[in-house]
């Protein structure tokens, strides 16, 4: 949930954690996130893969699939500052990604015997698959591969608001916003599905942190 650009530092705990987190097994991660200062600082990044610089999939090729649309763009910016100088400051960061994720997917239709032998009521249904493009299965089945892609979209708002106290205290503020969505086709953890079907599927996160740190390091 925080952007790489407002992080300032990460601190891993395996073992002998404070009492703060409570008992939990496992390691703890914590985040301090950046905070403004008396000068203005900003930046901008952009990081991006698709479809020409990447080969195509082992088992696109394999089936002589065409490559499918691959894009990965993750873009975002930070600035920071003083609202009042010395005593208040603010820092805002977004990050966005922007997803087309390559998949292959082997599934069965209905071979061409089968069309031409059945009913004239049914061989519209049967019509509405896609032909198969590899060996016949048996009991009027036959092999389907294809290559797509499934977009997908995320997105991390963060601002940040620290006050001086005194000389020692400091006061902070954040809030965090990561509005998120994926659209998947064909099979959904593990169970197959017809290719033709896609699920949408979104959510977002909120959160909000208040604290009271020391102040160790001078303002700049």
């Amino acid at each position: 949930l925080v952007s790489v650009d407002a992080m300032q530092e990460f601190r891993i705990q395996t073992s002998s954690f404070a009492p703060e987190f409570g008992r939990t097994p496992g390691g703890q991660v914590s985040i301090l996130t950046r905070s403004g200062t008396n000068g203005f600082h900003g930046t901008l990044f952009e990081y991006f893969r698709n479809s020409v610089l990447d080969a195509n999939d082992w088992f696109a090729n394999y089936n002589h699939l065409p490559e499918p649309e691959e894009r990965q763009n993750d873009f975002g910016s930070a600035v920071g500052g003083p609202v009042i100088k010395d005593k208040t400051f603010f820092f805002f960061s977004y990050e966005g990604l922007r997803l087309r994720q390559p998949l292959t997917q082997k599934t069965v239709v209905p071979d061409s015997s089968s069309r031409q032998q059945a009913p004239a009521a049914i061989r519209p249904y049967l019509n509405a698959f896609p032909v198969a493009n590899g060996p016949e299965l048996g009991t009027g089945l036959a092999e389907f591969n294809v290559s797509y892609s499934n977009p997908s979209s995320l997105d991390a708002y963060s601002i940040r608001i620290d006050q001086v106290i005194n000389s020692k205290l400091g006061l902070f503020g954040r809030y965090s916003y990561s509005p998120s969505s994926i659209d998947q086709r064909g099979p959904y953890f593990g169970t197959p599905r017809v290719l033709s079907d896609t699920e949408l599927t979104s959510f977002s996160i909120q959160t909000l942190t208040v604290g009271l740190t020391e102040i160790i390091n001078q303002l700049r």
